[in-house]
């Protein structure tokens, strides 16, 4: 039983990092102009 609740919360805590990077990402793509696609990639933006 404690097993499981260490691999559940360590894997909600990779999850919640994985969407606040993925967000950061996003902002910064915006910031520059540009428009994140639904795979997350910044398109749009030309490179300096």
């Amino acid at each position: 039983m404690g097993k499981t609740v260490i691999l559940l919360v360590f894997g909600a805590s990779v999850y919640i990092g994985m969407q606040l990077e993925r967000r950061l990402a996003e902002e910064r793509c915006l910031s520059a102009g540009g428009a994140p696609d639904a795979r997350g990639v910044c398109t749009g933006v030309a490179a300096p």
